[in-house]
């Protein structure tokens, strides 16, 4: 789409997107980023199973944050891929 295709040429430190993770094309769109842009980015998701989270993190989301989370750990999650830590993977 327009918004994929306008994304992808916008250059960042890192990505923060909210996709249906359970859904294919939510995990496209994560191996989009991955294989093309090659941008750290967060998934937000309002799915919480172990197998969603573990298909965001192995489509190459650094940090997965199930909704309703706490901003704080948002905030966190950007400073730690910003200051290129270690992923620990999901939650908050």
């Amino acid at each position: 789409s327009d918004d994929t295709a306008d994304f992808l040429r916008r250059p960042a430190d890192v990505a923060i997107i909210d996709v249906p993770i359970e859904s294919e094309n939510g995990l496209q769109f994560c191996a989009l980023i991955r294989d093309k842009v090659r941008m750290p980015f967060i998934v937000l998701s309002g799915n919480a199973s172990k197998q969603a989270v573990a298909n965001a993190l192995q489509s190459g989301a650094r940090f997965v944050l199930v909704k309703p989370f706490r901003e704080d750990l948002l905030l966190e999650r950007i400073s730690n891929v910003l200051k290129g830590k270690p992923t620990i993977g999901e939650n908050g």
